[in-house]
């Protein structure tokens, strides 16, 4: 029975007292029972009672303790703890006595002397207490906390190593997470009641704008009880690398290119050519990045001989950008150290003696392309046209280090059709044994032009049937079957069913059997094997004719070799013409139409010192001063050196420059005449 209040130092009781008698005679008092109608009778007093406990509660201490730092302690340095509420096997439990109560025991602690409050090492004296009343007991307790000690140590055997991450990002909740086997930590030692503090800081190294990452973790450690620091191993820094590599290549795409050939207006007797402006396109897959950069090199192998003769790249001076450098191996004999440069970063790659260089701006990873320049001067990119493939090699960089590449071809061709001009009518006279007439594409030819290939060196043929392309050079019979040309007979082309190639003329021949109107296809042909044509109207006639032939020679009957003789009518096939003989003759070896009239005339340029000596001058000086006149109309005519129809001093000057080697023509006049 409690009579006290807890922690109270007296307690109040209400007393009720009670009399009674015994009104039922049954010699029972206050039985209540009813005996006759009679009862027992009572009556009540009461009273509060207070109940004082004097004396004071008994409270006995744990002895004083020593425990090491690892133990339970359960300071209290700011409040009252109450006993019941912790548990206090370490260090020991109060015992509490009291006559009626039941008390409360709290405790209270306070470092004494020097301690460490952190790492919890010194001495605490921990105070009980127990209440009742007004009356306060305490006793006194001292817990000696001691320290353990052990070796401050970090290993990292993931020291200074690199470990693919699989994210864009990289955080210190990342570098923490000990349940992701991909994270690597040092291994920190040290005592059990050491307080050990943790820095990591991360930097991000950021490669194309993002598109490959690398973080540097750094640690460092400080135990705040020994007060030791440790942020190196073996005097380098405790590092590990986290790096997100994107392993998907570029797509790299080239084609083959093809440049249209063209003279070049600077210099009209070369060969045509063509500016060449290579170019490809790129992309890459951006997974970390919102855009990155493609780096490009171009390997032009002209003439496909296995040396590097242009250079394109995004790794060289960046100065070169839309212009070609040259780069010779040599300069004044001594090694050029940015040709050896370019050579070691491409050592499977030999680069020409002399090569050229461009620097190519890098294009977006989203899809760009490169072009190269065309440049200018002396080292523009300028091809001939020569219906070679050369060889071109791409290869394309992203920011991670995947590589493509692909390989083309590029071309300068002559693209133009040459364009034909022909006579529009023409008449051909057969021969009656046997009945045919034998033409040459070249004789319906007015003037064909090309615009790289120069007229002396056109192909003509008729009917779009070219001659066989391997025996070009050669004289053959051909016909086309199925579109293409396949070798023939002579007697197949007699019958006018086949071709006859002759390569000095450049020109096929056809023979037709029957006298009739034809719509004859006159093709022309350049050296790229471009064809256009023109149509002409023959009309082949039976009946006889006549060949025309004759003899150039000087006064002295003399023949002249190499005279052009021009024979010409008034029919559009004319005129044609044709050479002389050694001995001056000439015969064309057609058959002519007799019904129709024909001028002949001939020509002949160079020589002009051919039959003029210093003896002609004292002749011609005679006739002017009318000593001895020349005798015949044909000396009269050499002499006239100036072409203005007399013989005067004039004309011994013209002579005496072109004897003395001061000129090596005449102004006005040609160095042969014919009558």
């Amino acid at each position: 029975m409690r009579i006290f209040p807890a922690g109270a130092d007296y307690g109040l009781h209400d007393v009720e007292l009670r009399v009674w008698d015994d009104g039922n005679m049954n010699g029972v008092i206050g039985d209540n029972d009813i005996i006759n109608g009679m009862k027992d009778n009572y009556n009540t007093t009461w009273v509060t009672i207070r109940v004082e406990n004097k004396l004071p509660p008994a409270l006995v201490c744990p002895p004083d303790v020593t425990i090491t730092c690892d133990m339970e302690l359960n300071l209290s340095l700011d409040a009252e703890t109450n006993v019941n509420d912790v548990n206090l096997t370490m260090t020991g439990y109060p015992q509490a006595y009291d006559l009626c109560s039941n008390l409360q025991v709290t405790y209270k602690d306070q470092w004494v002397g020097s301690h460490d409050p952190v790492c919890k090492s010194g001495t605490v004296r921990r105070t009980f207490r127990v209440t009742k009343g007004a009356v306060v007991v305490t006793c006194p307790q001292f817990i000696t906390v001691a320290t353990l000690t052990a070796p401050f140590t970090v290993t990292f055997p993931n020291q200074g190593q690199v470990t693919e991450w699989d994210k864009c990002s990289f955080t210190l909740d990342d570098a923490r997470d000990a349940a992701n086997a991909s994270i690597k930590r040092p291994i920190v030692n040290y005592g059990q009641c050491d307080i050990v503090g943790e820095n990591i800081t991360i930097d991000t190294f950021l490669f194309e704008d993002g598109a490959c990452k690398k973080w540097r973790v750094k640690y460092s450690y400080k135990n705040w009880c020994t007060g030791e620091e440790i942020n190196t191993i073996a005097g380098l820094p405790i590092v590990h690398w986290y790096a997100f590599k994107d392993v998907t290549a570029p797509v790299l795409s080239c084609t083959n290119q093809m440049f249209a050939a063209n003279p070049n207006p600077q210099n009209p007797n070369g060969g045509c050519e063509a500016a060449v402006a290579l170019e490809a396109s790129a992309s890459d897959k951006l997974i970390c990045a919102e855009e990155s950069w493609i780096k490009w090199q171009m390997f032009f192998d002209g003439w496909n001989d296995g040396t590097v003769d242009r250079l394109g790249s995004s790794f060289v001076n960046k100065s070169w950008n839309g212009i070609w450098v040259p780069q010779a191996k040599f300069i004044s004999g001594v090694l050029n150290p940015t040709w050896v440069a370019l050579q070691n970063q491409h050592p499977n790659l030999p680069l020409a003696d002399l090569v050229y260089v461009t620097y190519i701006k890098p294009t977006a990873a989203s899809g760009g392309t490169a072009k190269l320049p065309v440049g200018t001067g002396a080292t523009a990119f300028i091809l001939n046209a020569e219906n070679i493939s050369h060889k071109v090699t791409w290869k394309v960089t992203d920011g991670c280090g995947n590589v493509d590449q692909c390989e083309s071809t590029v071309m300068v061709v002559d693209k133009k059709a040459p364009t034909p001009y022909c006579v529009s009518v023409s008449t051909a006279l057969m021969q009656t044994n046997p009945q045919m007439v034998e033409l040459w594409a070249r004789d319906f030819d007015k003037g064909a032009f090309d615009n790289c290939t120069p007229q002396s060196k056109l192909y003509f043929t008729f009917d779009g049937a070219a001659p066989i392309y391997s025996r070009v050079n050669e004289e053959h019979f051909y016909k086309v079957v199925g579109g293409v040309s396949v070798n023939a007979t002579a007697a197949e082309y007699a019958q006018g069913k086949a071709y006859r190639w002759l390569p000095t003329s450049r020109s096929a021949g056809f023979v037709w059997t029957a006298a009739g109107d034809y719509n004859v296809q006159v093709s022309v042909w350049d050296e790229a094997w471009n064809t256009d044509y023109c149509t002409v109207v023959l009309s082949v006639r039976g009946g006889n004719g006549s060949r025309i032939s004759g003899t150039v020679a000087t006064a002295s009957g003399q023949g002249v070799n190499d005279v052009t003789v021009v024979l010409e009518a008034n029919v559009p096939e004319y005129p044609k013409s044709t050479q002389t003989a050694l001995s001056g003759v000439y015969n064309d070896g057609l058959l002519h139409n007799n019904n129709i009239d024909y001028k002949v005339t001939a020509n002949k340029g160079g020589d002009y010192l051919n039959g003029v000596s210093t003896l002609d001058l004292v002749m011609i000086q005679r006739h002017i001063l009318g000593l001895q006149a020349l005798d015949s109309n044909y000396k009269m005519i050499a002499a006239d050196a100036n072409k203005d129809g007399k013989v005067t001093a004039s004309d011994l000057t013209d002579l005496r420059k072109l004897i003395l080697g001061v000129t090596t023509t005449f102004p006005n006049n040609t160095s042969w005449r014919f009558l």
